[in-house]
């Protein structure tokens, strides 16, 4: 009776552990086992130049905003060199002709008022004529005609010379002025490009010098100071401080949840660790990873299910997951 009780016992257990096993490792439909994964990330030089500075080491610890390496380009800074030559060059060019302009204005102008006194200085002496002859006529008692007199018209002749002066200056001005204004707009149009080429060689100055984008590990330096790289030479490798994404494992015969899914992710051994991810796609059915294999010779496959994950996590990569729906 002993024997048949302890057997029975063995039994249960046996049964037990393989509707545990069943559950927890090829998952029920709604939970199934994964691994947080880390996916490193390179930095690369965008052109080719030189490896002025490093300023960290394989194997250490960065933060968000970490200096990392600085480069150096000779040629970009030759072509930023040229760039602000031309726009000095056209700049000077576009005061040099607003002051040749306003030279030519003032030279109009100045001819124009000797002209005009000439003209006035003639009105004011034909006027003093006319005043003078009706003056001797009022003496005379000599009655005034309706004819104009020829002084009468020669100074309404000079009033209108001079009228016509001042609008053919102001036309010569205008003409001067619109002329200017098309060669400054022409020279701006081209200061302003090359001031937006000079911007962009600026931002590619600033990208020599390598930032972190997030907290992370150095993983791998492969080059040295003073070495020259060509563009899109990996500079270093970094992985992130924590998983990014993790792969869940569904049995075969499992339907594998919808692209977009919310399921929750949570520490295998740490339950107090959890947050919320995302079926992004679907991969093989592929032997589990050693840390997810049953004790046993016999070794466990299941569809890979890739997650995403947020960057905000107390997960470490590697670390055993348990995913639900």
């Amino acid at each position: 009776m002993k024997i048949n009780s302890f057997y029975i016992l063995v039994l249960v257990l046996v049964v037990s552990l393989f509707f545990i096993t069943k559950k927890l490792y090829n998952g029920s439909g709604k939970t199934w086992v994964g691994v947080a994964e880390a996916k490193d990330y390179t930095i690369t030089s965008e052109k080719q130049a030189t490896v002025k500075s490093i300023h960290v080491v394989q194997g250490q610890a960065i933060s968000k905003g970490d200096t990392l390496i600085i480069l150096f380009s000779n040629n970009l800074m030759q072509d930023m060199d040229k760039l602000t030559n031309r726009i000095s060059v056209l700049q000077s060019e576009r005061s040099e002709k607003q002051n040749l302009v306003n030279s030519e204005i003032e030279l109009l102008k100045s001819n124009h008022s000797v002209d005009v006194v000439q003209l006035e200085k003639e009105i004011s002496q034909a006027e003093s004529e006319l005043k003078l002859n009706k003056s001797i006529a009022t003496d005379l008692k000599i009655s005034p005609g309706q004819q104009i007199s020829p002084l009468e018209e020669k100074v309404k002749a000079l009033k209108s010379e001079i009228e016509l002066r001042n609008q053919s200056l102001q036309i010569k001005i205008k003409d001067l002025q619109i002329k200017n204004t098309n060669n400054q707009t022409v020279l701006q149009n081209q200061v302003d490009l090359l001031k937006h080429e000079f911007s962009i060689l600026q931002s590619e100055v600033k990208s020599l010098t390598k930032i972190s984008q997030s907290d992370g590990v150095i993983e791998a330096i492969p080059v040295k100071q003073g070495e020259e790289v060509d563009a899109y030479t990996n500079l270093l490798s970094i992985l992130p401080k924590s998983p990014t994404a993790a792969i869940g494992y569904l049995a075969s015969e499992k339907e594998a949840p919808a692209i977009g899914t919310k399921v929750l992710l949570t520490g295998y051994d740490a339950r107090w660790k959890s947050v919320e991810g995302k079926v992004i796609g679907y991969g093989a059915i592929a032997s589990l990873p050693e840390i997810l294999q049953k004790s046993t010779a016999v070794k466990a496959f299941g569809k890979e299910i890739f997650i995403e994950m947020p960057a905000a996590n107390n997960f470490s990569t590697g670390e055993k997951l348990l995913i639900r729906l």
